[in-house]
């Protein structure tokens, strides 16, 4: 069994927000499961297993996380794409 070791990192706000782009934020549920939620990110939001595994972590233990930034078309429809795998998220700018 393959053990995942995941760091927390700091990021200031301004760091995530720096070019006006919208955020991404994935939002806890008592449904969905880690594999799921991690496999979602990789495939729809083409996130590596490292960082999606830390996004879906965080997101257990806080209740949410910016799981990406970018355009809002692009955030918008990643979004849309989770939300339809059963996915609880939403886009903020």
């Amino acid at each position: 069994m393959e053990e995942i070791v995941i760091e927390k990192q700091s990021v200031s706000e301004t760091d995530i927000n720096n070019n006006n782009e919208s955020k991404l934020i994935i939002i806890n549920d008592d449904i969905n499961s880690f594999d799921h939620v991690i496999s979602s990110l990789m495939d729809i939001c083409g996130l590596d297993i490292e960082t999606a595994a830390s996004v879906a972590l965080t997101v257990h233990l806080t209740g949410s996380c910016v799981a990406k930034t970018g355009d809002d078309d692009t955030m918008q429809e990643m979004c849309m794409s989770l939300c339809l795998v059963g996915i609880n998220a939403k886009v903020e700018c």
